[in-house]
């Protein structure tokens, strides 16, 4: 029975993974690079096509009616739009910049114990035959 539950299991696995594959892009060396970005097969184009439609339909909308309704909507909009953009994009570059030193730290640290480690293994070592001559001479 529990070969049975595992081998159910793998098959699923399996017809997942058959499932992700075929829903991924293939990139071939020969294909030109404006077929991939333009391909609709294994891309989130499925996924996100409705809402960009709605929301690009909204936007036309909301477009022609100020366009002919004549509303101002003032220059402290651009101010207010700016500097969030502004905040928005210091936060993010703080951020990224903080995971970066995060991660080298992290490299750093590995290295550094790999280098303990190595050391402390060469000390209480004793080696071969060659070494054990060698260090009693």
């Amino acid at each position: 029975a529990a070969s049975a539950a595992g081998a159910a299991a793998r098959g699923s696995a399996a017809s997942a993974g058959v499932a992700a594959a075929v829903a991924m892009i293939i990139y071939e060396p020969g294909r030109d690079w404006v077929a991939v970005v333009f391909s609709y097969a294994g891309s989130i184009w499925p996924r996100v096509w409705t809402p960009f439609v709605m929301w690009a339909t909204f936007s036309l909308a909301v477009f022609i009616f100020v366009e002919r309704t004549h509303i101002g909507l003032g220059k402290e909009a651009h101010s207010v739009l700016g500097s969030t953009m502004s905040f928005l994009l210091i936060f993010r570059a703080n951020q990224s910049y903080a995971r970066y030193w995060q991660g080298r730290s992290s490299v750093s640290m590995f290295f550094s114990t790999v280098r303990d480690f190595t050391m402390m293994s060469i000390l209480h070592i004793h080696g071969g035959a060659a070494t054990m001559a060698w260090l009693s001479a």
